[in-house]
């Protein structure tokens, strides 16, 4: 498809049909790969109903692959057609969209912030004006987005 490859087409797809992927191009086997294990373990998650359950996604980064906790995301940093996880104890950058990404973590958890940033609201320290604060971290917050920010922060 010119411009839209398989993969972006079906992350873009609200329903989440069964999805073969195939493909000539070993650049695209891996993420086609990362892409049907996320949706399988998600899958695995909705259909699970035993308590809190460890939730984890699989990322790809630095040609290693990572078994990456949900609750250790600190926050995501978009830049481009990559994004940089801030882990607790580590960061990763890689080859995905903030708006792909964020489509794979859970919405009462993390929250856009920015339109370069996401952020783990359990994480968050404290607010000051236009930034918050995760950690050492200091980061900017939108006009657009202060205000579900500070709607969301005080239910967390």
């Amino acid at each position: 498809m010119p411009g839209l490859s398989g993969i972006s087409f079906a992350r873009s797809l609200t329903s989440s049909p069964l999805i073969i992927f195939t493909t000539a191009y070993p650049e695209y086997a891996v993420e086609g790969f990362l892409t049907t294990v996320n949706r399988a373990m998600e899958k695995l998650q909705e259909v699970s109903s035993t308590g809190e359950t460890s939730r984890k996604i699989l990322l790809q980064a630095d040609k290693k692959l990572y078994a990456v906790e949900i609750s250790n995301i600190l926050f995501v940093e978009g830049q481009g057609d990559y994004i940089r996880i801030t882990l607790e104890d580590k960061k990763l950058v890689v080859h995905d969209t903030i708006k792909n990404f964020l489509g794979s973590l859970p919405d009462s958890e993390f929250m856009r912030t920015h339109k370069s940033y996401v952020v783990n609201l359990k994480k968050v320290t404290f607010i000051e004006g236009n930034q918050i604060c995760i950690g050492e971290y200091t980061l900017p917050v939108s006009p657009n987005h202060r205000e579900e920010l500070l709607r969301r922060y005080a239910k967390s």
